[in-house]
């Protein structure tokens, strides 16, 4: 932990040392070209108008079962008792999407987690191993640290739930960087090693102004990874005294941070593996995809980023990866607060975006999956833009339906032994729901 908090501490050391930020103005984009500042409020209806799961269903994360798409959510907004969310779609028709409404995949939570009240249970993700048992990644607030996230795992034999944690202790906390949240799995092939990828919760220290942690220099929010101590699909993972299913090896490291122009925060990693192939020459090229939120949830500057990271002689495997380099030369912009054309949008209109976040991509990488504000009760007529989860009257809170986008990968192969990366992904078009 030594390592982590030292490279911490000079992460922080460089932002203060940044004596200027600039901040880039998000606007409402049309796609033919017209660019028009975003203002609130916008209409509720043209915000919902393309989310399959009009619920507050933030965070989803999603595994294939049985040509069956599972989507698992934070908590509910209404509902904090209500820890984690499933619905579930057929692998075939992704535009219909069915909530189990009042299910709680984890309904049991460990002792070392805050109760009574909220525990905050966010961002669950799970995953399948050979012998068939499902793992699942969730992170909630300790009962010591009240403020801050532990990651917490849990496991069942069905992918529904209920799943039922496999400690009383977390598995990771890193409380002297803030906590942590927003756990995902990564399955390495090109390495066959398993990693657990998460954020150091740095706004849970914070240094003031929108999300806790705006103003400059703010502390910093990092991406981490502990590489686990053998493949995910392995059953050797279950311990044979049931006290923990999964251990980490004591390598933990910091490989992404944020600087002035991701502004409050980064946060939801999501990595993807994509082999692209070349249809005449028969050669194979991998990428991995780097998938995050960088700017202030509770506003307009909430955004989806993409870091693509090609593989060649010296880079063989994500570890290897420069990402902050990356970021800085290839980075790009997934997906804002903007209105969005669609084709084939069976009458739809365009797609209205409002702070998208919390970004996974389905097992197979054919499908974005995603959140972004609506209001409860679509003709509300403005969304709620305040930290809280419920409004003082208790009439509705923030609304993060979930998207769902159709991605299109593409390689530049360039002239022989010039290939360059250049797009690497796009979201083609959003889903139109059928519900």
């Amino acid at each position: 932990m030594a390592k982590d908090k030292d490279e911490f501490l000079w992460i922080l050391e460089e932002l203060e040392n940044t004596t200027h930020c600039s901040r880039s103005v998000l606007l409402l984009v049309d796609l033919n070209g017209k660019k028009e500042p975003f203002t609130d409020p916008i209409d509720a209806d043209d915000a919902a108008r393309y989310a399959v799961v009009k619920h507050n269903f933030p965070d989803p994360t999603v595994i294939e079962v049985n040509n069956t798409l599972y989507a698992f959510a934070t908590r509910s907004g209404a509902n904090a008792s209500l820890h984690v969310q499933v619905a579930r779609s057929a692998l075939e028709d992704v535009s219909f999407w069915t909530l189990s409404e009042g299910y709680d995949a984890l309904p049991i939570l460990p002792s070392w987690v805050k109760s009574p009240g909220d525990a905050a249970v966010w961002a669950p993700q799970v995953n399948q191993r050979d012998d068939g048992m499902f793992v699942m990644l969730f992170s909630a607030l300790h009962s010591e640290h009240t403020n801050k996230h532990c990651l917490g795992i849990a496991t069942i034999l069905e992918v529904i739930g209920p799943y039922t944690a496999t400690s009383q202790e977390p598995l990771v906390c890193h409380f002297e960087l803030g906590g942590i949240i927003d756990p995902t799995f990564l399955v390495d092939p090109t390495s066959n090693t398993s990693y657990i990828v998460y954020k150091n919760d740095g706004n849970a220290i914070g240094s003031g102004g929108a999300c806790s942690n705006s103003n400059w220099p703010n502390t910093p929010t990092t991406f981490q990874y502990d590489i686990l101590t053998s493949n995910l699909t392995e059953s050797a993972l279950t311990s044979n005294n049931g006290s923990q299913a999964i251990n980490t090896v004591n390598n933990s490291t910091i490989f992404l941070h944020n600087d002035c122009s991701d502004g409050s925060t980064i946060e939801s990693p999501f990595i993807v593996h994509h082999a692209y192939h070349h249809h005449k020459s028969g050669k194979t090229k991998h990428a991995y995809h780097l998938l995050y939120n960088s700017g202030c949830f509770v506003d307009s500057s909430y955004r989806i980023e993409h870091i693509p990271c090609l593989l060649n002689d010296t880079i063989t495997h994500f570890t290897e990866c420069p990402w902050q380099e990356l970021k800085n030369s290839v980075g790009s912009t997934l997906l804002e607060s903007a209105s969005y054309a669609q084709p084939d949008n069976d009458g739809k209109g365009d797609a209205v975006l409002f702070a998208p976040g919390g970004p996974a991509v389905s097992p197979d990488g054919r499908y974005l999956i995603f959140h972004a504000d609506v209001v409860e009760g679509w003709n509300a007529g403005a969304m709620k833009r305040d930290a809280g989860e419920v409004d003082l009257e208790g009439e509705r809170w923030r609304m993060r339906a979930m998207f769902v986008a159709e991605m299109e990968y593409e390689y530049d192969w360039g002239k022989e032994g010039e290939e360059t990366m250049q797009t690497g992904l796009r979201v083609k078009r959003l889903v139109v729901p059928s519900n």
